[in-house]
């Protein structure tokens, strides 16, 4: 947890010292709904009676809807170009409404639906990157987003299986702004997260384990925020 939160705020220091003589800033924040993808696979071992072991093959992916809160920070160089590349850091909660899961244990299938009742996920992403601004009228402007992704991700079922998830990938946004003044602006768009690296811990049935995984996180996320336009330049 430490090594990640502190090359978080490195990566974090280097966007906003290298686009230090910006003069536009935009801070926005609103509502996401997300469908999310989580597959865990794992031979879990439990030792009996050395040297007798009891293991578990489990594999089992896990999709879902999910409500939550985001905000978005954008720098850009100027504030009149047309096209103009800057500086972005996104963060976003959220959680649960409920989840499908399809699998097998020991090759045995298993499937079934939950309610929140029966467990909850819930989700942090954080991503930093470039930003890309299309300017296409005083009204309307178009943004394309791409950088790092780290997830921390937590489940419960309430009962005998929990899972504590830290995974690292790539994040990309698509979004349309609309101007209703010089300041205000309504942003609505799509983010798609995919995580190339992952470590996970936590129990399944009642036995530990821990795990590192490839592609194994994936989300699509639609979001409309309010935000808010500064002329950073005024301030110098």
């Amino acid at each position: 947890m430490k090594k990640i939160t502190i090359l978080f705020i490195f990566l974090l220091f280097i966007g906003i010292t290298g686009n230090i003589m910006a003069l536009e800033m935009q801070i926005s924040g609103g509502v996401d709904l997300s469908f999310v993808t989580h597959k865990v696979e794992n031979t879990i071992v439990e030792p009996l009676v050395p040297p007798l072991y009891f293991g578990i093959n489990y594999a089992n992916t896990a999709s879902f809807t999910s409500i939550g809160i985001s905000f978005l920070i954008r720098v850009f160089p100027d504030d009149y170009n047309a096209f103009s590349t800057g500086f972005v850091f996104r963060d976003r909660a959220v959680f649960s409404l409920g989840w499908k899961e399809n699998g097998h244990i020991d090759g045995i299938p298993h499937s079934g639906k939950f309610k929140s009742k029966d467990g909850m996920y819930s989700i942090m992403d954080f991503g930093v990157g470039l930003s890309q601004r299309f300017l296409m009228t005083r009204r309307f402007s178009f943004y394309t987003d791409l950088g790092v992704n780290f997830t921390i991700m937590d489940f419960d079922d309430f009962e005998d299986s929990t899972i504590n998830y830290w995974g690292a990938g790539m994040f990309a946004d698509l979004s349309m702004q609309i101007n209703f003044s010089q300041k205000i602006y309504l942003e609505l768009g799509v983010n798609s997260v995919l995580n190339a690296f992952s470590s996970s811990k936590g129990n399944i049935l009642d036995i530990e384990f821990k795990d590192s995984g490839r592609w194994d996180y994936s989300t699509v996320t639609a979001y409309l925020h309010i935000g808010w336009r500064y002329d950073l330049g005024s301030f110098r």
